[in-house]
Formats: structure tokens, C-alpha cells, sequence
């Protein structure tokens, strides 16, 4: 099992530099296409998620042998503050269609993707 740990300004542009680092180890460890876009979709949305609202992002990534799984670590976070045009059940939605498991927590949100043998 390896780790990638990425802690960023919490800014919209570092989100591409987030899904591109997903998509680098999720193609490493030899996902489909398909699979690489939903992770790809789903950092996005879970980005979305606090967005602005931090000082950083703080990602970790896990490479398993069946699995990769992505921890977006919240930090202090204020769910009150929640920017009025985001719809977190939609959100929420999102993720839970395109990952195999998705946990919210009011310090992180992890998803996982398990790889198809």
C-alpha cells in the first residue's frame, strides 16, 4: 500500500492539479478510462465541497492493491458557511453513483473506487 500525501492552497485553479494526481496514480495502478473519469468527477465534487472555505487542501491518496481511495482531510471547516448555490445533497449524489463508498464527516470525506480485476 502506498500514501500521496498533497496539501495545496485551497484555490479553484489547484483543483485540476488534484484531479491530475489522482488520474496519475489511478492510471499507474491500471484503471479503465471510465473509472479514471468518475475519480476524476468525483475530487471535483468533493473539492467543490469546501472550496474557499479552508486554507488548504488536504489530500491524501491510497494506492491498494484492489482499491484507491482519496481523503479530503477538512480541517476547520464551517459547514454554516456553505455558499448558498451549492447543493450538498447533489453532491453528495454525485459521489455516491460514481464511487464504490463514500463517507462525509465533518472533518473529511473519503470515496474509494475499487479496481476491476
Amino acid at each position: 500500500m502506498e500514501q500521496y500525501s498533497l496539501t495545496a492552497p485551497n484555490r479553484k485553479e489547484n483543483v485540476s492539479m488534484i484531479r491530475l494526481m489522482t488520474s496519475f496514480v489511478a492510471a499507474k495502478m491500471k484503471f479503465d478510462i471510465e473509472a479514471i473519469e468518475d475519480l476524476k468527477v468525483s475530487v471535483g465534487e468533493a473539492l467543490n465541497y469546501h472550496i474557499e472555505k479552508t486554507e488548504n487542501f488536504d489530500i491524501v491518496i491510497v494506492e491498494d492493491d484492489d482499491f484507491i481511495e482519496i481523503q479530503f482531510h477538512l480541517g476547520d471547516f464551517d459547514h454554516e458557511e456553505q455558499n448558498p448555490l451549492f447543493d450538498e445533497n447533489l453532491s453528495k449524489l454525485i459521489l455516491e453513483s460514481l464511487m464504490d463508498h463514500v463517507e462525509f464527516n465533518p472533518s473529511n470525506i473519503v470515496i474509494r473506487k475499487k479496481r476491476e480485476q
